[in-house]
């Protein structure tokens, strides 16, 4: 008499982000009809358990209320007389893996051993390396915030916030990041990693395998996702013969049992990216079913000890899935929680509350490494009534001699003599402008009133660059004229076609707007029809010879390699105009835009090849300009701030200074470091869980969160918000202290 098929198949929630295990309990049903299917899971809410291919079901009590011990004990008493389990949920797979050792197939747990989750967990993904995929770069989310803030500029603000288990949030800003490393951890108990978005096309690799022995495997890309990206619907094929080869090498190195799902990207260039590595079936794998590629069933015969004959060659297919609804038993007429946590909950098998059991989370924050220079620069303060913008002077100093330095260097590598231009829009602070114009800067202005207020401050008018679109303004009141400056940019065409109609010139200059890149600004040469008129009032204007072209963005909102891949598109666009008007681009002007810290260590080589490749291109090329206004000036100002009051309410603690965004408009977009006053010293803050409020009436003023407050910190106390110079300067404003007008 043949032994019945008895399977456990557990975590069967079937929502928008649905678990594996009906569509596991379908795939076996489709090959052994007279199994005997048990779902497990952990909520009476999880929809999957209402499922006809259920001949029963074991709801167990929620994981906070487990006895792990007890629960081990009855899971190994139901898998006695021969039964198998399937493991559909990532955290449970953990925990059954420590349960049951290194060879869980001696108890019928059809799962990865500890050793094997290990080389497949996020976010190093050491397996990924066998099959001879790539992974992508990765910062552990407790790092040092101007890290990880520099980690997200790097890479463009295309980033993911991921659990080490579940989850993963897209992020473009540091609002985002901050609130999904918060809300990840706090969920999961565990440290969140931020790490780099690859883009490609998303597909995956599903197989079952035993004891290190490839049994099945099928190649799924993805043609329809849902808002969270799961798969809707997706295409089916065998692997390539190279890639199957590898995954039967990497199979048998893990002594893989159970089933697993590679998340992978590729690229359009053919590059492979796998990021994530699933211990268990895809939530889509009944999917794959009519296809021929019956996963589950091929595990559960390995299980069984039985003979498996994967399908013939050439099996391809597609699926869709689809919604229905199924009549409800009296067993989950249960009253929904209030709030959020109802009945659609995302984890309704409560995997988050095993997983706090199983990671104890002890965050630790590093200490923060003494900036020698700002403190020296803080102590020298005398500060009376706050809030108060301080002058850094001798980091302002030093940032000014970094510029200098810099365009010394990409001068002498790129053989184009290079100039900085200090942007007056940044900080027109009259100590910084004239420090700017001592050290030999050009004065980069976007109106006749920033451009007079450079001439009063000593810069000739030779040393003037206009920029923007309304440099003319005031027009009644106009300074500098077009034939009296280094250089101006015409924004449009028509402002191009005005000026050089009144005022004839050799070299007027163009912004370019690139296509890769969207914004408000530079004229838009990738649209033909403008393109033509550009070219047209070019040719019209006879007395022009040389032409100036400057590109501009932020390199900090788009990353380094957006940016020299925007720059070198600018170049290419020059060398067209060049071609199909006949002048010359004898100066070239690549903007600003950076970070302090990445000025000084990224910016340079960016640059030198953007400039190695205009000489090459535009062979009149003899001059170029760099416009380092935030990198110079950001870190040149700290806010100092007075305690209101301290908010003793546990973890996380609050307080309320005296500052508010008002202040500090651009608190939110990236960390800025604070000091706090003590002994005649001013020591750095750590990273922590605590937040800084702002004293105005306003949801979102908040001037810090994510950082460690001393616990002897008391009312009166100031602390000093570094980083507050540029843009939180000249986009301050006032608000609540009675002043209008």
């Amino acid at each position: 008499m043949t032994t019945p098929v008895l399977v456990f198949a557990s975590g069967v929630h079937s929502g928008p982000n649905p678990s594996p295990g009906v569509g596991t309990a379908r795939a076996i049903r489709d090959f052994f009809p007279d199994a005997r299917i048990t779902g497990v899971d952990y909520s009476p809410r999880s929809t999957g358990l209402q499922d006809r291919v259920f001949d029963a079901t074991w709801v167990v009590r929620p994981w906070h209320e487990l006895d792990l011990d007890l629960y081990a004990e009855q899971i190994k008493g139901r898998l006695a007389d021969g039964a198998l389990w399937i493991s559909g949920l990532d955290v449970e797979t953990t925990w059954l893996a420590q349960v049951f050792g290194q060879d869980p197939t001696a108890y019928g747990v059809l799962i990865p051993n500890s050793r094997a989750l290990m080389m497949t967990a996020k976010p190093a993904i050491r397996a990924a390396r066998h099959l001879g995929y790539r992974v992508p770069a990765a910062v552990p989310g407790n790092l040092d915030s101007l890290a990880i803030h520099e980690f997200c500029r790097r890479h463009g603000w295309r980033v993911w916030v991921k659990g080490t288990r579940y989850e993963a949030v897209h992020a473009s800003s540091w609002t985002e990041v901050t609130h999904a490393r918060s809300a990840l951890a706090t969920r999961w108990g565990s440290t969140p990693f931020v790490q780099e978005n690859v883009e490609g096309d998303e597909e995956s690799i599903a197989y079952a395998a035993f004891q290190g022995r490839l049994i099945e495997a099928v190649r799924m890309v993805k043609t329809q996702v849902t808002q969270e990206g799961k798969t809707w619907a997706g295409a089916l094929c065998e692997l390539e013969p190279k890639d199957l080869r590898s995954l039967e090498r990497t199979v048998r190195a893990l002594s893989w049992t159970g089933g697993g799902e590679i998340e992978c990207v590729r690229t359009s260039s053919g590059e492979k990216w796998v990021i994530d590595w699933n211990p268990r079936f895809p939530a889509w794998v009944h999917g794959a079913e009519p296809a021929g590629f019956n996963l589950p069933a091929s595990l559960v015969a390995a299980g069984r000890r039985q003979p498996w004959m994967p399908g013939p060659g050439g099996r391809a297919g597609s699926f869709v899935r689809v919604v229905s609804e199924l009549p409800a038993t009296d067993l989950h007429q249960v009253s929904a929680p209030s709030g959020a946590a109802a009945a659609s909950s995302k984890h309704p098998s409560g995997m988050p509350a095993l997983a706090h059991r199983l990671v104890t989370n002890q965050r630790r924050h590093s200490k923060a490494a003494a900036d020698t220079l700002v403190q020296h620069d803080l102590r020298a303060l005398i500060v009376g009534a706050t809030p108060e913008r301080a002058l850094l002077s001798m980091t302002a100093a030093v940032r000014i001699a970094s510029a200098i330095s810099l365009t010394e260097r990409v001068s002498k590598a790129a053989r184009v003599e290079t100039q900085a231009a200090y942007s007056i829009k940044t900080d027109p602070d009259p100590r910084l402008l004239t420090s700017a114009k001592d050290a030999g800067l050009l004065a980069e202005a976007i109106s006749q009133k920033e451009a007079g207020c450079a001439l009063v401050l000593g810069w000739p008018k030779s040393s003037i660059v206009l920029n923007g679109p309304g440099k003319w303004w005031p027009t009644e009141d106009q300074v500098v004229g077009p034939d009296d400056v280094a250089v101006w940019f015409a924004d449009s065409v028509e402002e191009l076609d005005a000026v050089c109609i009144r005022t004839p010139m050799q070299r007027p200059g163009i912004r370019i707007r690139p296509l890769e890149i969207s914004s408000r600004f530079g004229i838009d040469v990738s649209d033909p029809r403008v393109y033509r008129r550009l070219v047209r009032v070019l040719r019209s204007h006879r007395h022009t010879r040389d032409l100036a072209v400057h590109f501009h963005h932020a390199a900090s909102d788009i990353g380094p390699v957006r940016w020299e891949r925007a720059a070198r598109s600018v170049v290419e666009w020059a060398s067209a105009l060049e071609a199909d008007t006949g002048r010359r681009v004898t100066l070239l002007d690549v903007g600003g835009g950076w970070f302090p810290d990445e000025f000084e260590v990224i910016a340079e080589g960016a640059i030198v090849k953007v400039l190695n490749a205009a000489s090459s291109t535009l062979p009149a090329l003899a001059r170029a300009i760099i416009e380092p206004g935030k990198a110079v000036t950001q870190s040149s100002k700290a806010l100092i701030v007075s305690v209101l009051e301290v908010r003793k309410r546990g973890r996380p603690r609050e307080v309320v200074v005296d500052g508010s965004i008002a202040d500090l408009p651009q608190a939110a977009s990236f960390p800025h470091r604070i000091y706090r006053s003590s002994a005649g010293s001013w020591l750095p803050l750590p990273d922590g869980e605590d937040r800084v409020l702002g004293r105005i009436c306003m949801e979102h003023d908040v001037l810090a969160w994510g950082v460690s407050l001393p616990n002897d910190l008391r009312v009166g106390e100031r602390l000093a918000i570094v980083d507050s110079g540029a843009y939180d300067q000249t986009m301050s404003y006032q608000f609540g202290v009675g002043i209008h007008g």
